[in-house]
């Protein structure tokens, strides 16, 4: 199969449009782009929850996780995960 490159060239915008914004005080929002440029730098420690972040464990029934088993649990996927 072949490969095939989309590009996209956003076309300018109506002078009619651009007047309407102009006279209401239209503000450009922020684009993809500045976005990244904001949140580029975000680690992957900022993404982890913090300890009152974590989910409540109700335990309703024999056979349901208590905290220690789910903590145990994702420590193997952990390891599991970093292995591959």
């Amino acid at each position: 199969m072949s490969k095939r490159h989309v590009a996209y060239i956003k076309p300018d915008e109506p002078s009619f449009l651009k007047k309407l914004k102009k006279e209401a005080g239209y503000i450009e929002g922020p684009t993809v782009d500045t976005k990244r440029e904001r949140y580029g730098n975000i680690s992957e420690e900022d993404l982890l929850d913090t300890e009152e972040e974590q989910p409540t464990v109700v335990v309703l029934k024999t056979g349901d996780l208590t905290v220690e088993e789910a903590k145990f649990e994702e420590e193997r996927l952990k390891k599991r995960k970093s292995i591959f």
